[in-house]
This record gives structure tokens, C-alpha cells and sequence, in this order.
């Protein structure tokens, strides 16, 4: 839409762009939210430079048109989510690595399985092309692993908690969460970090 923007030079062209975006992005929060192993969030995050690169250009078109600050605003926090979003991932392969040493052989169990799992869930995604005595083994086979996967992840969770906290419970802080747990009236925050013991 930015492309066509630019030939077009049509405001309401920039106006979807920004409402694509802000629902594209509110998208990509769900999708983290649910992607839980590291190597699916690092490639949805690998991919996510040049969606945030072009809403940061809507915004600032729309700021051209109209002068409304509040593009620029939104600019920022685009900006912002998108080099959050690189820096987290980075930090996480690095710190899933350096923690896998506490428990190798559950973190590759763990990952197989994980593989196992998304390879019948994606073959569940098309039962309709399938006989129903193939789906049914399929659901059985299904379950077998989340069951195994479950008593991996309960023993990692004991044997390596680090781990365990980093890779399975990864989420990210929505605004109104750190404006209702950290801010007081009339503060601003404009950079944070975790650490083991935040």
C-alpha cells in the first residue's frame, strides 16, 4: 500500500496502510503468545523488519499529510516493537543455548518432539483429504506425544527452571501492563531490560 501510495499520492491509501498495520501487529503479539519454541519466534521475528520498516513509513506519510503528531508516536512504537522484537530473539537463542547445557538431553528431547508434534498437527490440517481410520491414528499419535512432551517439560522445568522460564513462558508486556505495574502518573518509559532477577 505504501508503493501505491507513492504513485497515488491518496491519503486514504495511508490510512488503511496504518489500519492494516496496527492489526497486523496486534497479530504478531498473538503469534508470540503462542509460538513458544525459540526457532519459530526467531524466524517470525526475522521476518517482521520489513512489515514494521513499512508501517514506520506510513506513519510518517500520514504525518506529512495531516501534521498529527500522534503518527509520529506511532512511528516510534513500531520502531521500537520491531528492534524489541530483533534484541529479544538474539538474547533468547543466545540464553537458550547457554542454559541448555543444565539438561542436553531433555532440551533436544524436547525439541524433537516438538518437531514430531507440528509435523502430524500439519497433516491434521488437511483430515478432510485423509481416510477416518488415518485421522483417528494420526489424533492418537497426537496425543501420545503432547503426553510425552508434557512429562519432558515438567522434568525440565524441575532440572533446569532457567530454561525452562526462558523458552516456555516467554511473553511480551502489553502498554497498559507496564502503565498499570510501573508508572506512576506523569513518568515515561522509554527502555527496559529484564534480568534474572526482575
Amino acid at each position: 500500500l505504501n508503493q501505491l501510495y507513492d504513485r497515488e499520492q491518496e491519503p486514504a491509501l495511508v490510512q488503511q496502510t496504518l489500519r492494516t498495520a496496527v492489526y497486523l501487529d496486534s497479530l504478531v503479539s498473538r503469534a508470540r503468545l503462542y509460538q513458544k519454541d525459540y526457532v519459530s519466534r526467531g524466524v517470525l521475528a526475522a521476518d517482521l523488519g520489513i512489515f514494521y520498516a513499512e508501517a514506520v513509513e506510513a506513519c510518517y506519510h500520514l504525518y506529512q499529510i495531516s501534521g498529527d503528531r500522534r503518527s509520529l508516536e506511532q512511528a516510534y512504537y513500531f520502531s521500537g516493537k520491531n528492534k524489541a522484537l530483533q534484541i529479544s530473539e538474539r538474547l533468547s537463542v543466545q540464553s537458550v543455548d547457554s542454559l541448555a547445557v543444565a539438561a542436553p538431553q531433555l532440551v533436544e528431547q524436547d525439541r524433537r518432539l516438538k518437531s514430531e508434534i507440528d509435523f502430524i498437527a500439519n497433516k491434521l490440517r488437511y483430515r478432510s483429504y485423509f481416510s477416518p481410520e488415518q485421522v483417528q491414528a494420526w489424533d492418537q499419535q497426537l496425543l501420545e506425544l503432547q503426553r510425552r512432551r508434557e512429562n519432558v517439560l515438567a522434568e525440565l522445568a524441575e532440572k533446569s527452571p532457567e530454561y525452562f522460564e526462558l523458552v516456555h513462558r516467554n511473553s511480551i508486556a502489553t502498554i497498559a501492563d507496564v502503565q498499570e505495574r510501573l508508572l506512576e502518573p506523569g513518568e515515561v518509559l522509554l527502555e527496559y531490560v529484564l534480568t534474572p532477577s526482575a
